[in-house]
């Protein structure tokens, strides 16, 4: 990306990537996927150059709702406890905890803007996961997210 970066005549304003909470199974995961355990240093370039992440199939395809549709190159593991955890004590969705996470992010050093794109085929749902965008998270929220 930052080769492409430094050749291109008008230089990328963005970068669009699956992203997500949870954590890529390193056996399974397609290159495609990361998160912030995958390719830290590729968020830590896009922090540096003030390029801004779109995140796809951030709600992990529904698996932060529903284990069963989690996509088999994602780990539930502690992390999707915590998230849950955390969200019950917020009076949230999973989902909308994990909408709060990217948009709070780039507060953490290391981390460029994330953008979650994401949609559903239930207004409920995408209204519940649209509240996440507002809702704030303390400093020690993000330090127990990403280190759960």
């Amino acid at each position: 990306f930052a080769e492409a970066n430094s050749v291109a005549k008008t230089p990328f304003t963005v970068m669009q990537q699956w992203f997500t909470y949870l954590e890529a199974r390193g056996d399974v995961a397609p290159q495609y996927i990361f998160n912030e355990y995958t390719t830290r240093e590729r968020l830590r370039y896009l922090e540096a150059e003030n390029i801004p992440l779109v995140a796809y199939s951030c709600l992990a395809k529904g698996g932060y709702e529903n284990p069963e549709r989690l996509p088999a190159e994602l780990v539930a593991g502690s992390r999707l406890e915590t998230l849950k955890n955390m969200a019950a004590k917020k009076g949230v969705s999973a989902s909308a905890l994990a909408v709060a996470w990217m948009v709070n992010l780039h507060r953490c050093e290391g981390f460029p803007r994330v953008i979650p794109l994401f949609g559903s085929g239930n207004v409920e749902h995408f209204v519940s996961n649209l509240k996440g965008a507002e809702l704030p998270l303390t400093d020690e929220e993000l330090f127990i997210l990403n280190n759960a």
